[in-house]
């Protein structure tokens, strides 16, 4: 009998070794740590939010890879960076090589029902497949409660409350409909009742707008309770560790798309249930750590959560569970094209320093549709508004930005050019430079390029294979094209055998149409594009104007938006291509559309519809 005994006791003990922990993903979107009360916004009304970081570990360097939504979900996903997969153009449609599958595909392997309410947006052509493979269910009635049995289940939900719909880009009726009538009015934030970011003029017509962002992130906030509550009632709570984060930065001029703290850092806090605090490793609920993190390291940390190694293409680094490793000195970011807005940027930061390197350098508040269209950024864009440190936002971007995200939250100080932190940034440079090498930053290639290797392949695949050589010489002719200085090597770059070598001396040549005339016309599509375009700037001669005007309106999608691309940059000039222009209003893909129309807008020839 006292054997029997001890066989029972010891088979109830593999059972509770054996037992795994429910988790729950709270995903707001569009949401910088600045104005949550946890983290030390005073005005902020986030009761819930609170309450878990009460519970909980806050962490107070998080970080999303990139600043839009579509390129931080699909690393997210599938755990790797997007200038690896090809993936950083904001909705781009390039396929990844179908061995890349997303994370949850391994927890339903293991036996996890995952769940997912109900965002997906991948930023790739094999998103039906990621869909498919990673979630026992994903729509917007997704949940826990669809099990069949008592699985232990991976559950996610997206707050799209605190989107930029809500807090910029919908009209004020709609938003006092569908955000302010919704909170109670004891939570609400009233115009007058909250700190304005410094860099913003404070006006009534400006306070009106921003608090959009405070009770947006309120109404996300509240219906977060609402879940917990459900959870609580379900006798889960014990039983699921909780991670709420949001999936990049705040959606307010200078934020999201972004490629600096105000896009890429986030809030981020982890609840470990009483059953389950020896997966925590920084200390007694409510702590804080500096520990660093990036969206990269949470495919592997799930994974790392439920007893299996994370997967040979994930870059980050489980930060829980049995294969916790040792933080990362730093983590990095990157940002690609947003809709019909050209971008490329590679970030790197320790945590409290952030420098990125801009290859393409744009102002903080480039013109793009979905955020021209916005009250605020209208008022922001009216001659004279904008004063001081502000109206640096609308002046061409620097190619390259250092700032201490301790010392200066809203990030006004640009430290790049300072001798105090020319070696940290030279540093940073350094390291961020032989990250992009060593890794194969395929997301430096033109998208039309990306296109026609889709044709027959993946990005990921090109970029893996290709010989650390191209990967260099590629890496220093972007950034020998960017710098603010002229080289007259661009010029002998300009007949390089490489494509895409002679693609970015002709981004040169536009930035710096001094260096004209060159000796070689390059034969390569997007580089001809960029010289045409240097070749109006400098004297706005008529054959170049035609192979503008030809490749605006050619059938291939990415050639027609690098043709609109650079037209706009033309300021007053465009007008000299109003036709053309107007041709791309009607037919084609939205983002010509876009484009035809924000410049002609910028002209004052057409106003911005939504």
């Amino acid at each position: 009998m006292k054997r029997l005994l001890l066989l029972l006791i010891a088979f109830a003990g593999l059972g509770r070794a054996a037992e795994r922990p429910n988790l729950l993903w709270l995903v707001l979107e569009d949401t910088s740590p600045h104005f949550i009360g946890c983290y030390g916004n005073a005005d902020a009304k986030t009761p819930n939010i609170d309450r878990l970081a009460e519970r909980g570990i806050r962490f107070t360097r998080a970080f999303a890879n990139a600043p839009v939504c579509s390129s931080a979900r699909t690393t997210l996903i599938t755990g790797t960076e997007n200038h690896i997969l090809g993936t950083g153009n904001h909705r781009s449609a390039y396929p990844l090589p179908d061995e890349i599958k997303g994370f949850p595909t391994f927890m339903r392997d293991a036996g996890y029902a995952t769940y997912n309410n109900f965002k997906t947006d991948y930023s790739t052509s094999s998103q039906p497949r990621l869909i498919r493979e990673s979630w026992t269910e994903s729509s917007g009635k997704a949940g826990w409660w669809k099990r069949d049995d008592n699985a232990p289940f991976f559950s996610v939900f997206n707050y799209n409350a605190s989107h930029q719909s809500r807090t910029m880009t919908e009209s004020y009726a709609w938003y006092r409909s569908n955000v302010l009538e919704k909170i109670p009015a004891s939570k609400r934030v009233a115009d007058g009742a909250f700190q304005l970011p410094t860099f913003l003029p404070d006006t009534p017509a400006i306070r009106r707008e921003f608090a959009r962002v405070y009770n947006s992130i309120t109404l996300a906030d509240h219906q977060i309770g609402h879940l917990l509550a459900r959870l609580e009632n379900d006798g889960l709570s014990e039983d699921t560790l909780i991670i709420c984060y949001a999936d990049h930065g705040e959606a307010m001029p200078r934020g999201k798309a972004n490629p600096i703290g105000l896009g890429y850092r986030v809030p981020f806090i982890v609840v470990f249930p009483e059953k389950w605090k020896h997966l925590n490793p920084w200390g007694e609920e409510g702590s804080t750590t500096e520990e660093l993190i990036c969206f990269d390291d949470l495919a592997p940390t799930m994974l790392s959560l439920i007893g299996q190694t994370p997967a040979p293409w994930m870059t980050g680094r489980p930060f829980l569970g049995e294969h916790r490793a040792e933080p990362r000195p730093y983590v990095f970011g990157s940002r690609g094209r947003i809709d019909e807005t050209a971008g490329c940027a590679r970030s790197i930061t320790d945590g409290r320093f952030l420098y990125t390197r801009r290859f393409l350098p744009t102002p903080e508040l480039a013109p793009m549709k979905y955020f021209d269209v916005a009250d605020i950024v209208r008022e922001l864009r009216k001659p004279g508004t904008l004063t001081g440190p502000a109206a640096a936002m609308l002046a061409p971007g620097s190619h390259e930005v250092l700032y201490d995200l301790e010392a200066d939250p809203w990030e006004l100080e640009n430290l790049a050019g300072t001798e105090a932190h020319a070696g940290r940034v030279a540093e940073m440079r350094a390291i961020l430079f032989d990250h992009l090498i060593e890794t194969g930053d395929i997301l430096l290639l033109p998208e039309y390029e990306l296109s026609r290797i889709s044709k027959s392949g993946t990005p990921y695949e090109a970029g893996q294979a290709m010989p650390e050589e191209r990967r260099r010489a590629i890496l220093e002719a972007a950034d020998l094209a960017s710098r603010p200085e002229a080289d007259p090597k661009l010029r002998e770059l300009l007949a390089s055998n490489d494509p895409i070598v002679a693609y970015w001396a002709a981004v040169g040549h536009r930035l710096h149409p001094d260096l004209l005339p060159a000796r070689t016309e390059p034969t390569y599509p997007p580089a001809r594009i960029e010289l045409a375009a240097a070749r109006y700037l400098a004297n706005q001669d008529n054959k170049s104007a035609d192979l503008l005007r030809k490749f605006a309106l050619v059938d291939d999608v990415h050639l027609r938006l690098h043709a609109l691309q650079r037209i706009q940059d033309f300021g007053l000039k465009a007008k000299t291509f109003r036709q053309t222009l107007e041709s791309c209003l009607t037919g084609g893909d939205l983002n010509t559309r876009s484009s035809a129309e924000v410049t002609l807008h910028q002209l004052g020839l057409g106003d911005l519809s939504y």
